[in-house]
């Protein structure tokens, strides 16, 4: 079954072999308190951003996927990162990738059509 469900605020339930929740830009709190969350969660696989900073880790059942920023990094690695999810002998195999790019130029442009300086300072920092 592959199934899409979209409630308009950039929530997504899809269905391939477990139950896996997308959320957009999560809530902070996704990551300060996901066991809390996973008590509450109606789902195998809780995929989310918001903190720039990508992981993966268990609580109470469901599996945090923190899929980090594909353009804003802010782990120290100024790379970008994404996650990949994908079939493992009816589980989920999750793997964070990363991509170079450059960040110097992305940086040059932002300062270009006038975005604050200090976020561009930080993107080759990864800060």
């Amino acid at each position: 079954m592959n199934e899409v469900i979209s409630d308009g605020l950039g929530q997504h339930r899809v269905t391939v072999f477990k139950r896996i929740e997308a959320a957009r830009h999560a809530s902070q709190n996704v990551a300060q308190q996901p066991a809390t969350l996973a008590a509450l969660a109606d789902c195998d696989v809780l995929v989310f951003g918001h903190t720039h900073q990508p992981w993966v880790r268990e609580y109470g059942g469901v599996l945090f996927v923190n899929c980090g920023s594909v353009g804003k990094p802010k782990d120290g690695d100024p790379r970008a990162s994404f996650a990949l999810l994908g079939p493992a002998s009816g589980d989920v195999r999750v793997t964070i990738e990363r991509v170079d790019y450059d960040a110097e130029a992305v940086a040059a442009e932002m300062r270009r059509v006038g975005l604050p300086d200090e976020l561009a300072d930080k993107l080759p920092l990864a800060a």
